[in-house]
């Protein structure tokens, strides 16, 4: 990804980028970019500057951009609210003064592909792809769609497929992978939901098998996903008797990039199970045994 894109979860609330230019300019004119993310993106951003360099993030002589937007989109905390493959541009309703160091914040965390302060209003007609600086609030989507990565081996047919695999949110991807015999082959083969920004949010993958099962550990792989496998996971089996609750909440965020077994307390015969991820996240596959 050609970007700045954060770990997913993030508690404190704020990722911050710091950048350093050779000399001291003025900005008449800010464009931001999410092209290529969506659902990833990140939904605020907040721009600060300084006229000195070798600065920590909480230094005293940062200084917010906020006064100096148009008042259409003007607001204390000066943040820039931002949509999926998206782009904005505004225009100063006056100059950003004396810039030497650029503090850049996504809130809470996300996607970031481009961001620029230009010091001189350019032509539109003459700018990227005919984006158009506006003093109005809004995100534009690009017109063009984003590449597909190259697909995993397609399952068909119950010989491959051994359960139904259903879920809430299969926003990268068919949640079906998940149970594939085959290797993963990157973070879009398996089961990856959006970001979720909304607290106590949490999805559900639902595997209801063909026939019932006699499951004794059910192992989680992780293997693609380093920064986005899912903070916390429970698990419900649904046997003869009805749906039960066998793995309260369990935080998982260690094993990003591996393998989590998770054994049952008996060997038991299972007709489906739930997997409850919170808040959201990624699983390249699940395997029972």
């Amino acid at each position: 990804m050609d970007s700045w894109e954060s770990a997913r979860h993030n508690v404190l609330g704020v990722e911050t980028l710091i950048l350093e230019i050779p000399e001291l300019r003025d900005a008449e004119a800010v464009f931001l970019s999410t092209e290529y993310h969506d659902g990833n993106q990140s939904p605020f951003v907040r721009i600060s500057v300084s006229s000195e360099i070798d600065l920590s993030v909480d230094a005293d002589s940062w200084r917010a951009i906020k006064d100096e937007f148009p008042q259409q989109i003007k607001n204390s905390a000066g943040m820039i609210s931002m949509t999926g493959h998206s782009w904005r541009a505004i225009h100063f309703a006056r100059s950003v003064k004396s810039i030497r160091s650029v503090k850049i914040e996504m809130i809470p965390d996300g996607g970031l592909s481009r961001l620029m302060l230009l010091s001189s209003q350019p032509d539109p007609r003459k700018f990227l792809a005919g984006e158009v600086f506006s003093a109005k609030d809004e995100n534009i989507r690009y017109g063009h769609g984003i590449p597909q990565p190259r697909k995993p081996m397609p399952l068909g047919g119950k010989s491959l497929l051994l359960a139904e695999v259903k879920a809430t949110n299969e926003h990268y991807g068919p949640a079906r992978q998940v149970i594939s015999p085959y290797p993963a082959l990157h973070m879009f083969d398996g089961l990856e939901s959006a970001r979720s920004r909304d607290l106590g949010h949490f999805e559900v993958a639902e595997i209801k098998f063909y026939q019932a099962k006699i499951i004794s550990r059910i192992e989680f792989d992780f293997q693609f996903f380093v920064n986005n496998n899912p903070r916390e996971i429970s698990l419900e089996v649904k046997t003869e008797s009805g749906w039960h609750k066998i793995k309260e909440r369990f935080f998982v965020k260690p094993f990003a990039g591996k393998k989590w077994l998770c054994p049952l307390s008996e060997e038991t015969k299972v007709e489906a199970i739930k997997v409850f991820t919170f808040p959201d996240g990624g699983i390249n596959r699940i395997r029972f045994s």
